[in-house]
């Protein structure tokens, strides 16, 4: 049964907290943070490749990694 929401997505996931999803990306995102763009793209490459569960909720976890990584959205 899909998620339905974000945190059932996460929960799907096996990711607890944000801060769990925040460090489940850090090492694909860490290094992108001077483009908006490039961060934006390794972000939703790592959700793709790692994270299926939460392909549909991209444009929900995109703005709580900018504001953790200091990425302008």
């Amino acid at each position: 049964e899909p998620a339905e929401n974000v945190e059932q997505a996460l929960s799907k996931a096996q990711i607890e907290s944000n801060w769990v999803l925040i460090e489940r990306m850090r090492p694909f995102v860490q290094a992108h943070t001077g483009s908006f763009a490039s961060f934006r793209d390794a972000a939703f490459a790592a959700i793709d490749t790692f994270l299926p569960e939460l392909v549909n909720y991209k444009q929900d976890i995109l703005p709580l990694l900018c504001d953790y990584f200091g990425v302008p959205f």
